[in-house]
């Protein structure tokens, strides 16, 4: 009993917040753990994506999102008013692409090819490496549950690049806190 109040009164002490979406940024700290960012940009606290369709050019591929630094800058940004976000995504354990959003308001549908709120996705890995951006879907639709001190996104879409001429039909959910 006494080992295991030491070990709990430890890990409250520490502030021990470990989860399968960590980032192990305090956000009150000054640490440096944020370097690499966009500029205007923090690690959140907690970030993640879970894709659950992701077709590029007609082929199925299951990419992930993974805390970590990947090709010199964290897997996870967010802008410290919490309107933004920008990700890294991994396909078998290498960085493949990038998502980023901006949205001004919460509880809000946005048109993917409107200009209100801005969302690209940039798929690096692949051998064209596409940008998909507003302006760009055909069909989808993106709902911003939550902006501030959490980012709460909703996509499904389907985008065709025009410079590389590739389809992208993605369904995800992407959230950060700050």
């Amino acid at each position: 009993m006494t080992r295991a109040w030491w070990v709990l009164t430890a890990t409250l002490a520490l502030g021990c917040t470990a989860g399968p979406f960590d980032t192990g940024d305090t956000g009150d700290t000054g640490d440096t753990a944020s370097s690499g960012c966009p500029s205007g940009m923090t690690v959140p606290r907690s970030a993640g994506i879970f894709f659950d369709y992701f077709y590029l050019d007609g082929l199925q591929y299951s990419p992930v999102y993974s805390d970590g630094t990947y090709m010199g800058r964290p897997s996870a940004c967010m802008s410290s008013d919490g309107h933004s976000v920008d990700y890294l995504f991994l396909l078998e354990s290498q960085p493949y692409g990038r998502i980023a959003m901006s949205a001004p308001t919460s509880d809000t549908s946005y048109d993917l090819n409107g200009t209100q709120a801005q969302i690209e996705i940039e798929v690096f890995g692949a051998s064209n490496q596409p940008t998909f951006a507003n302006g760009e879907f055909q069909t989808g639709s993106w709902y911003v549950t939550s902006v501030g001190s959490t980012f709460d996104s909703d996509v499904d879409g389907s985008a065709l690049d025009d410079t590389t001429s590739s389809s992208l039909g993605i369904t995800f959910t992407i959230q950060g806190t700050r």
